[in-house]
C-alpha cells in the first residue's frame, strides 16, 4: 500500500516517512495488552498475534522513533521538526 501511495503523489510533494518502534520488549507487551479499545468494531491485538505478524523492514529514507525512548510529546516534537526541515529544505531547491 505504502509503495502504491508514494507513487501516486505529484512529483514534487516532499515526503517523510516516519517508523514508530518500541525497542522494549517488555514494554512493547505491556502496552499491547493493556490497550483500551475506543473504537467501536476495533478488536484489539494480542501479544500472540503481535508476536505472529510478519513485520516488514523498512530499507528507505525515514525518520525512526523508539518510544521506548521518548514519550509522546517528544516523539510529535520530533516528527514536527523533520516535516519542519523537510519543508525549508523543499523550498531551497
Amino acid at each position: 500500500i505504502r509503495e502504491r501511495l508514494l507513487a501516486n503523489l505529484p512529483a514534487r510533494v516532499p515526503v517523510l516517512e516516519v517508523e514508530v518502534t518500541c525497542s522494549d520488549h517488555a514494554e512493547h507487551q505491556r502496552r499491547v495488552e493493556q490497550r483500551v479499545i475506543d473504537v467501536p468494531g476495533l478488536v484489539a491485538p494480542t501479544w500472540q498475534t503481535v508476536l505472529q505478524h510478519e513485520y516488514a523492514r523498512w530499507n528507505d529514507e525515514r525518520l525512526v522513533v523508539d518510544t521506548a525512548l521518548v514519550d509522546a510529546e517528544q516523539a510529535a516534537a520530533h516528527v514536527l521538526a523533520a516535516v519542519q526541515q523537510l519543508q525549508l529544505d523543499s523550498t531551497a531547491g
